[in-house]
Parts: C-alpha cells; structure tokens; sequence
C-alpha cells in the first residue's frame, strides 16, 4: 500500500491515511488498547490517553510508582546546575502487559517528584 501511494499511476496516489485510519488498519484492537490504559490505571498512573493512531500511550504517575510498575531504577541526576530525574535501566514490560507492548520508546520524567 505504501508504494501504491507514491507511485502517480496508482489509484491510491497520495492517498495518505489519517491517524484513525493507521491505528484502525495497523494498530492493536480496542480492548487491547482498553487493556493497557486499566492496567496503567490500576498502578495508579493518571492521565493515561492513547493517541488516535493507537501507537502512543502518555500517561502521568510518581517516581515510585513509574519504579514500581516498570522495574526500573530512576535517579536524580544533575546536569549543569539542573535537577533531572532518569531512569538507569531499561524500563520492563510487565508480563500482563507482554502480548500487546513490543517496547517502550521514552519515559519522560519530568514535575516536582522528590526521591
């Protein structure tokens, strides 16, 4: 399909999907999607949103509980003069999350936590 799109004697020439359409067509199922968004809730993460293409999940939780959920150890770092919290190890996939996470891409760490 990708290169139905690019090339100009193709139907679907710039025939560009929308973001629903990608995640509808590529991304994971609803109750996947569903699944993960409880899952980060009942950790105790707040704010948990996933993007209209069904490929980013952003969601908002203390240090502890980012620790806590994705074992991984968070340090307060100093750099330049500047208080940074970031994570000295890769975040884990949690195994009930396993069959629908192929990876976490960033954590970003960021507010008033205080360790």
């Amino acid at each position: 399909m990708m290169r139905e799109q690019v090339d100009a004697s193709s139907a679907n020439f710039h025939k560009w999907l929308t973001p629903e359409e990608y995640g509808a067509k590529f991304g994971p199922a609803d109750e996947d999607v569903a699944a993960v968004e409880s899952w980060l809730a009942a950790q105790g993460f707040t704010g948990v949103k996933t993007n209209a293409g069904k490929t980013i999940v952003e969601f908002n939780g203390t240090v502890g509980a980012v620790k806590r959920a994705f074992a991984t150890q968070i340090h307060k770092l100093n750099v330049r003069g500047e208080a940074h919290f970031a994570n000295m190890s890769e975040p884990k996939i949690p195994a009930a999350l396993a069959n629908v996470v192929t990876g976490i891409p960033s954590c970003t760490i960021s507010g008033k936590n205080r360790m």
